[in-house]
């Protein structure tokens, strides 16, 4: 019998269905502060699970923006300079509004 480790659920298909099925429901705002190889393919995989991807990633936007997303992606692939400057504003903004984001350091 496969063991589960302690907080992860013990049918892992019926939480993901439930998980989609939240994230169809609530139609997120998820703003994307990523690398241009995966720009597409982000905006791509969270418009097919049901949210709204914003590619908000330039310093004085990031920020204010972050304030209302639902969700805040910052990966660090291969930032342009101006997306080095948002991305710390972007995530200080999230932090400060509650906003969840995620750090993917790639």
């Amino acid at each position: 019998m496969p063991q589960t480790s302690p907080g992860c659920p013990d049918d892992l298909v019926a939480f993901a269905a439930r998980a989609l099925g939240r994230v169809q429901s609530e139609a997120p705002l998820v703003q994307c502060l990523t690398n241009a190889v995966v720009t597409g393919f982000t905006a791509n995989v969270l418009l097919a699970v049901g949210a709204a991807p914003a590619m908000v990633d330039i310093p004085d936007e990031a920020g204010p923006f972050a304030r209302v997303a639902s969700g805040v992606l910052v990966n660090l692939g291969t930032p342009r300079a101006e997306q080095r400057a948002a991305m710390p504003e972007a995530a200080r903004a999230a932090a400060e509004a509650g906003t969840p984001w995620v750090l993917d350091p790639v």
